[in-house]
């Protein structure tokens, strides 16, 4: 019994990885393929399906992986009722996706039902997932919100604010919830702390953005953010050779992984693109011809005075 169980969990994980290995090598040929399109609307609807179905497939994978570790040593009783919980939020998973493209030949009726499903999905995945893995859920719907906009669809305001809202609060809960669990992990305690604060800043100055509402505001909560990244990734680099990472236990790294690596990967990207390119980000979104984003200290309107050697353009 024990040499096959042995040999049944050596052949799970490499056929896991198998399927892992080919799922994401169609998605990146299907990238590849999209360069070659000309309708650039066509190529960012498909590049924006494959993000969303490769952020569902890392979900759906993060948390089998996790339930075949954590059900070892329960009940079977306490197994079983976490196996359905689980198998729920993976179908209703499966049925977001397949609804995605099959919304538009609905017309409102798919958009109600579409954002019904994330609002579910939301709401079980407080009971499925850990703490540290619901800011990705959120970077989730808040993807979707983009998508729904970049399609000029209904709801879209209302997927990215439920979204934004939900990913600031539970930012903030595990701001709080570092300080009080790794006391011991100095490192991971103050970093973990500072990431839901500059995850919440940001994204709640991005919603301000995409939505046209208080300029100041927006500007003041996206500098607030830019500025508090840059300060944190200058600290991460210089202090992580003398953060132990080695003894770190793997709970601390997999908190570190999914809670603050993550998130600030998808804040990088969404700083790059807003700040930076704010033009391709417009162009993303099909907004071609609006305005770049602007910091409270730029001007971009030069005054020429009207004197002797100067002409007026």
């Amino acid at each position: 019994m024990e040499t096959k169980q042995l040999i049944n969990n050596q052949v799970m994980p490499r056929n896991s990885k198998l399927i892992l290995w080919i799922i994401l090598s169609i998605l990146g040929l299907v990238f590849l393929w999209t360069f070659f399109i000309r309708s650039q609307f066509t190529k960012t609807t498909i590049q924006f399906l494959e993000l969303i179905f490769l952020m569902l497939l890392s979900l759906i994978l993060l948390r089998l992986n996790d339930f075949r570790a954590e059900t070892a040593q329960i009940d079977y009783q306490n197994k079983k009722l976490q196996k359905i919980k689980l198998n729920l939020w993976i179908y209703l998973l499966i049925i977001i996706g397949l609804t995605i493209p099959l919304s538009e030949f609905f017309g409102n009726i798919g958009m109600i039902l579409l954002f019904v499903e994330l609002i579910c999905m939301a709401l079980l995945s407080f009971l499925v997932l850990k703490y540290y893995d619901l800011p990705l859920v959120f970077f989730l719907i808040i993807l979707f919100g983009l998508y729904i906009k970049r399609q000029h669809w209904p709801f879209a305001a209302e997927d990215m604010t439920v979204g934004t809202c939900l990913l600031s609060v539970i930012a903030l809960f595990n701001s709080g919830r570092f300080l009080i669990t790794f006391k011991k992990n100095p490192f991971l305690r103050w970093f973990g702390f500072f990431a839901g604060i500059i995850i919440a800043l940001f994204m709640t100055g991005m919603l301000y953005f995409n939505l046209h509402w208080s300029g100041n505001v927006r500007m003041i909560l996206i500098f607030s953010g830019c500025s508090l990244f840059i300060i944190y990734v200058l600290a991460l680099v210089f202090t992580l050779p003398n953060s132990n990472y080695i003894a770190w236990n793997n709970i601390e790294r997999k908190v570190f992984f999914r809670a603050v690596l993550i998130p600030m990967v998808f804040i990088f990207a969404l700083i790059t693109l807003i700040v930076v390119f704010s033009h391709t980000y417009n162009s993303i979104m099909g907004r071609l011809g609006e305005g770049s984003f602007t910091f409270l200290y730029e001007d971009n309107s030069i005054k020429l005075f009207d004197l002797e050697g100067i002409l007026p353009i």
